[in-house]
């Protein structure tokens, strides 16, 4: 399976694995599957951390950097193609961040691994 990781996945992986679900925790460490992280999550923990609405347990670079190692994460930047699809979205919600992770998933076939119940408003593959 193709997955893309949200922000608050991602940071429950790397840092609060208890927050996360069994059958996430599964397939995150399932070596079958390939676990992206998109730069659009890695912009918006860098924007939290810079206005004091994220703690993280080292720098923002460093943090990245090992988590993605720790949990073999793919590199996934937000491609020009992707970013077009914002354009055809719906409005069911108004996180930015959020709406690049549904172009992304669109523009690649990947499923999203969120809690997020308004990420699934968007009929893309979700998974929790």
């Amino acid at each position: 399976m193709n997955l893309l990781l949200d922000t608050c996945s991602f940071l429950w992986a790397s840092n609060q694995p208890e927050k996360l679900t069994t059958l996430s925790l599964g397939l995150i460490s399932a070596p079958e599957n390939s676990i992206f992280l998109s730069s659009a999550c890695v912009w918006e923990l860098c924007v939290k951390n810079r206005m004091g609405k994220l703690d993280l347990p080292r720098p923002p670079r460093e943090f990245v950097q090992w988590a993605t190692n720790e949990l073999r994460l793919l590199p996934l930047p937000l491609s020009l193609e992707a970013a077009a699809l914002e354009a055809g979205l719906p409005v069911h919600h108004r996180d930015q961040f959020d709406r690049m992770l549904v172009c992304q998933a669109l523009h690649h076939g990947l499923t999203i691994l969120t809690p997020d119940r308004l990420i699934r408003r968007y009929g893309i593959s979700c998974v929790w």
